[in-house]
């Protein structure tokens, strides 16, 4: 799929005026404005190509969202990436009526007027995260769109997945043409070792993670793995379908080239 510059622009501006739309409403509104927020993320095809790799980050509020009696102490995470896809999955969770913002800024912030509660954690919580993913789509609109009479999906890509550590310890950045080639030692311990450790799988289950490991360390062990093996692999990985599972993944093969069939398959 591609866009042109003119939907690209569109979009993002109409998006930008989503979230100040946000910022500026009141008890009345903001949810209405959450939830246009929210639309814009699922029926634009632009901001949809765009959010879908927050939206599938493994985020899980209960590590955030920390109980200590009648409070809740607000555990962010320090990575930009997790803290747009927390923001994302409070908005998605609240268009949906699945979560009350009234009740968890309550808890958050203990203010006895309800508005007052909300308006902190928009103006403490989400604003920051929704600036920072602006700018993100501003620096786009100037590295990828402008002057371009057409721009393929895969170049909307504004997540940062970080570096992946070499074996040598250098530092190797994601991209889509990276092509280094890294020895990768007992992947399918590492994983099958973190999926343990993590209780997200049933025994019963750890089979099917098993096997999709060992394929994994089979063909990154080749000196050209397949693209089309490895994209196949990442999308075995999203099916499985538990929290947290896609990130195991992530984290625990240091090669570049998985890295990039995981923000293939997540953008596709």
């Amino acid at each position: 799929m591609e866009f042109s510059e003119k939907e690209v622009k569109r979009s993002v501006r109409n998006f930008e005026s989503a979230v100040q739309d946000i910022v500026q409403a009141g008890y009345k509104t903001y949810r209405s404005r959450i939830k246009t927020l929210m639309g814009l993320c699922k029926d634009d095809p632009v901001i949809n190509s765009i959010v879908t790799p927050f939206f599938s980050m493994p985020i899980e509020l209960e590590r955030i969202h920390v109980k200590d009696f009648d409070w809740i102490i607000l555990n962010l995470p320090s990575n930009l990436d997790e803290q747009i896809a927390y923001v994302l999955t409070v908005f998605k969770q609240v268009a949906e009526s699945e979560l009350s913002l009234e009740d968890l800024s309550f808890e958050i912030f203990q203010e006895h007027n309800v508005q007052a509660n909300i308006q902190r954690y928009i103006s403490q919580v989400a604003f920051p995260c929704l600036r920072e993913l602006n700018h993100r789509l501003n620096d786009l609109i100037e590295d990828q769109v402008d002057g371009k009479k057409e721009i393929p999906r895969a170049d909307l890509n504004i997540i940062n997945y970080g570096t992946l550590n070499a074996e040598r310890g250098a530092n190797i950045a994601i991209g889509k043409d990276i092509h280094q080639s890294i020895q990768n030692k007992s992947i399918k311990e590492e994983i099958l070792k973190k999926v343990r450790e993590s209780n997200l799988v049933p025994e019963e289950s750890i089979d099917v993670v098993e096997e999709v490991a060992t394929e994994l360390e089979q063909e990154l062990s080749q000196s050209k793995p397949s693209e089309s093996k490895l994209k196949e692999l990442a999308r075995k990985v999203y099916d499985i379908g538990e929290q947290g599972i896609l990130k195991i993944f992530r984290n625990a093969v240091d090669d570049p080239r998985w890295g990039q069939a995981l923000l293939d398959m997540i953008l596709q």
